[in-house]
């Protein structure tokens, strides 16, 4: 795998996705994940370049491309958690309508599309957006606090298979010759296969932190005894302000962002052998 396979500078504006607990109006009230997902990574462009030109026409390419594979791999996640639940006992997001890949299902207007728009047009450091909640009652499941971690669980570990499979597929093109050298085609599918490996990491790492209400910390608290598990996730009504503290302030020298840099570093060389 050469070096131009991650030139990914990884100037993150944010690449957060997180759940945060709320109501659903519908129902008896009950917890259900809301995601919010990566909206923009700034990377360096494979260098397929041959000219300036063709150079500018990939990075434009690979940004759309990128956007489609953050929609979609974030589909994903969140149709994992109410299809989980389904099958653990709960119905409710396919009662809902919610276990379906298509985007106006998921997609808010103000979460999605205007939020991050008035974060980039403002120029914060830190941009974001959201998807309507995946609703999931516990009350459903059999043993609540174990199927809800379980149910936690399978947004990263989609993201983590779907990394894998197409780490696997970049491996089987570069049979075709070096990531430069490939023909128009094939550099077309490996920017695509490229990143979903990269957006389905990051997606993977940020649920996984044991910080209230990410994925992470719902499988975390099962370790928990219930009352301190209780009071643990009740900081999820805070967690926003807690990760946003974490990425921008270094805390005690410890860097949250360079973290999960490291990590998804770390990641990319053992899926892609860089």
């Amino acid at each position: 795998m050469t070096r131009e396979t991650c030139k990914f500078g990884l100037k993150i504006f944010l690449v957060l996705f997180f759940a945060w607990e709320t109501l659903c109006p519908y129902i008896t009230p009950f917890p259900q994940f809301i995601h919010f997902f990566p909206i923009y990574v700034q990377y360096d462009i494979i260098d397929f370049a041959l000219s300036q030109e063709w150079y500018i026409r990939m990075d434009i390419f690979s940004v759309v491309i990128g956007l489609v594979v953050l929609v979609f791999s974030a589909i994903l996640h969140e149709v994992a958690h109410g299809f989980v639940a389904d099958k653990l006992g709960d119905p409710t997001a396919r009662l809902m309508g919610r276990l379906t890949l298509d985007p106006r299902k998921h997609i808010d207007p103000f979460l999605s599309i205007a939020l991050p728009l008035l974060l980039i047009l403002s120029g914060s450091p830190v941009i974001f957006g959201g998807a309507k909640p995946v609703p999931v009652d516990p009350y459903n499941l059999p043993d609540g606090r174990k199927d809800m971690a379980i149910v936690s669980l399978a947004g990263p570990l989609t993201n983590i298979l779907l990394a894998i499979f197409a780490s696997f597929l970049i491996k089987g093109l570069l049979l075709f010759g070096e990531s430069g050298s490939l023909p128009l085609i094939l550099g077309f599918m490996y920017t695509l296969l490229l990143q979903i490996v990269q957006y389905n990491i990051l997606l993977a790492i940020f649920n996984l932190l044991p910080i209230p209400p990410l994925d992470g910390s719902k499988i975390i608290a099962l370790a928990l005894p219930e009352h301190e598990a209780n009071i643990f996730l009740s900081l999820g009504q805070v967690g926003l302000l807690i990760l946003f503290f974490l990425l921008v302030f270094p805390f005690g020298g410890f860097s949250l962002s360079t973290f999960i840099n490291n990590i998804f570093l770390f990641c990319v060389h053992i899926l892609l052998g860089q």
